[in-house]
């Protein structure tokens, strides 16, 4: 059996209550959240995960990958146009693809400053907020 008990730092549920002392993880499953000692005498054999004062937000995935994603998929080289093999790796090696891509970034490329307006004003910022305001030591605006 696999099984991991947290505890130790912030664990922050998203839910009522918002913040709980211990969680228990069984077989990669979230299997309760309480005191230490209830979830530690649920499952005798877990394996004791001290936070040491990090946060564990149980469930929460990185939402902003997708900004990344993209951000790779204009690294990619085009191939459009091509007309050999040799061609394509010619573009490849030569690299220039992504140096004039990350130049326009670094020079506030238009695209890339829609894609952070976009962002910011995406649903995951109000999650976001929510999640910085249960932090008591980040300063808050």
């Amino acid at each position: 059996m696999d099984a991991q008990l947290y505890f130790g730092g912030p664990i922050l549920t998203m839910d009522t209550p918002a913040q709980v002392p211990a969680l228990l993880v069984r077989e990669g499953v979230i299997q309760g959240v309480g005191s230490r000692e209830a979830l530690a005498a649920a499952c005798p054999k877990a394996r004791p995960v001290p936070l040491e004062g990090r946060a564990l937000l149980p469930g929460f995935l990185d939402a902003h990958g997708h900004f990344l994603a993209c951000a790779y998929a204009q690294l990619q080289c085009s191939v459009e146009g091509a007309g050999t093999v040799e061609e394509i790796l010619a573009r490849i090696q030569d690299g220039s693809f992504a140096r004039d891509f990350m130049d326009d970034c670094a020079n506030g490329h238009a695209w890339l400053l829609e894609q952070r307006r976009k962002i910011n004003e995406h649903e995951i910022e109000k999650t976001g907020e929510k999640i910085r305001s249960m932090f008591s030591w980040i300063k808050k605006d």
